[in-house]
């Protein structure tokens, strides 16, 4: 729990441990997370930090993430209008 007091880790901390699993989430929510970079950012952190995952093992991770960016990145260059 977040700023109860209780000790535990740190108070205020709130360490990966303590981040909400996805598993937990409605179906709907899940699917919305699909497209929002800190879904992949927080799993790769978490999968580094608590596993002592490999870059390899990472891969599908980072490749999600470079498609997000990148749809961002076209998106943004697509709908930008330069003012006169």
């Amino acid at each position: 729990v977040v700023g109860d007091g209780a000790g535990g880790s740190g108070g205020s901390r709130r360490d990966a441990r303590q981040l909400p699993q996805l598993d937990s989430m409605p179906q709907w929510a899940q699917w919305l997370t699909v497209a929002f970079p800190p879904r992949w950012f927080v799993g790769i952190m978490r999968a580094v930090y608590l596993k002592g995952t490999t870059l390899a093992e990472l891969a599908p991770d980072f490749l999600a993430l470079g498609v997000v960016a990148t749809f961002f990145s076209i998106v943004a260059i697509v709908t930008y209008r330069k003012q006169k």
